[in-house]
């Protein structure tokens, strides 16, 4: 079985390879979970380890933080969600651009969007005595969108209830609702969609 996990992963193109990273992340976190509750060993988790943590003060003692974030997701609907979004923008992106392009802009989306979300928790007032860590594909997800975007604009996909419509507004919205949605709830990860779409 693990032969042919194995070569799957070694066969696939560069958008599945990244899917298939983060989705053996996420099981493996789970598993550990799992164990932590079966234990009850509250200390086993690979959260803090593979997140980045929002001060600065405790990111130089994870600076593999700044990578491994972008591979992490926690429940079942993050990952479901970016997986999504990947696959979709993924898609795209390769009609234009090579599989190194891709793991290039995934990961300087990445980087970007850890970088925002440090500088938003250590500077901005609203933050202030706040402490979390952030994970998810997001920013990176957003990098590989707006790079499309950018590319072709005018790009047509099909939406439900609003039809057909050029990939630049489709961009320019997700992005909106971001900013919008920075007070309602996970300020840091929206924050660091921003960064990852700049």
């Amino acid at each position: 079985m693990l032969n042919d996990l194995k070569d799957k992963y070694t066969s696939a193109n560069a958008l599945f390879k990244l899917i298939y990273i983060n989705l053996t992340v996420y099981v493996l976190i789970q598993l550990i979970k799992t164990s932590s509750f079966l234990f009850q060993n509250s200390s086993i988790t690979l959260i803090n380890w593979l997140g980045i943590p929002s001060q600065f003060s405790d990111y130089i003692f994870k600076p593999w933080t700044a990578i491994s974030y972008m591979f992490t997701h926690e429940g079942i609907l993050h990952i479901f969600f970016n997986m999504m979004w990947l696959y979709f923008a993924g898609q795209i992106f390769l009609q234009y651009f090579n599989a190194k392009k891709l793991y290039s802009i995934y990961i300087l989306g990445g980087l970007v969007g850890a970088l925002t979300y440090l500088i938003a928790y250590n500077l901005l007032p609203a933050f202030a005595n706040n402490s979390s860590h952030l994970i998810g594909a997001s920013a990176s997800v957003l990098a590989i969108l707006f790079a499309v975007a950018r590319y072709v604009p005018n790009y047509k996909i099909n939406l439900i209830f609003l039809g057909s419509i050029p990939i630049k507004y489709f961009a320019i919205g997700s992005v909106f609702i971001d900013i919008i949605s920075i007070p309602n709830g996970n300020a840091g990860g929206h924050i660091s969609h921003i960064g990852g779409a700049i």
